[in-house]
């Protein structure tokens, strides 16, 4: 649903086809676009039609938000998180930041672009000029190796065959049938160190 800001009125919804969790939502102009998780990965949709304006990948997406014509987001598609943007107009993607841990919490501001890093005493927030970034077509989705390997040894756990339980019939609880149990643990306290030394 699409609500008014001002007033908190609906004005307008939307259905997403049944493959698809909406995560995150923006406008660009009069066009919506949503990041959404389908059982293929994250992909990116423009919500007239449900479009899809981004493949999805086996790697996040987050933080999505726009700017001008395009769409930014942050993704791990490259091992670590970075900052894309797309135009989702031809579909042109590039990778904005390089870092050697990666990055998050990107914002634009003025002619700067800041965002946190981690580092060995925690997280630092970090700026770069708009015009030394150094945009380029990102390189093939990171595959990690652990990951694939533990992948490969998933297996099924389900038995061959599964019988029926047999489940008898109903009977009634009897508290006096059971009013005098016997149990393996003793309702009494007694202190070891003061009988042994009697």
């Amino acid at each position: 649903a699409l609500f008014s800001v001002p007033d908190g009125k609906r004005i307008g919804t939307f259905t997403a086809p049944a493959h698809l969790t909406i995560n995150e939502a923006v406008w660009i102009g009069d066009e919506l676009y949503a990041s959404a998780t389908s059982p293929e990965g994250f992909g990116i949709y423009h919500t007239g039609g449900w479009e899809c304006v981004y493949a999805p990948l086996q790697c996040k997406i987050n933080h999505l938000f726009s700017r001008g014509a395009l769409l930014y987001f942050t993704s791990d598609r490259n091992g670590v998180n970075e900052l894309y943007s797309l135009n989702p107009a031809d579909g042109t993607l590039l990778q904005l930041t390089s870092t050697p841990d990666g990055a998050g919490d990107f914002v634009f501001m003025g002619d700067s672009l800041y965002f946190s890093r981690p580092l060995a005493g925690g997280k630092m927030i970090f700026s770069i000029a708009e015009a030394d970034l150094s945009p380029r077509t990102p390189g093939e989705v990171y595959r990690s190796p652990i990951a694939e390997k533990l992948s490969a040894q998933m297996v099924s756990t389900a038995p061959d065959h599964v019988d029926a339980a047999a489940v008898g019939e109903p009977v009634k609880y009897s508290k006096a049938g059971h009013l005098f149990r016997l149990h393996s643990w003793l309702p009494a306290y007694f202190n070891y160190d003061a009988i042994k030394d009697l």
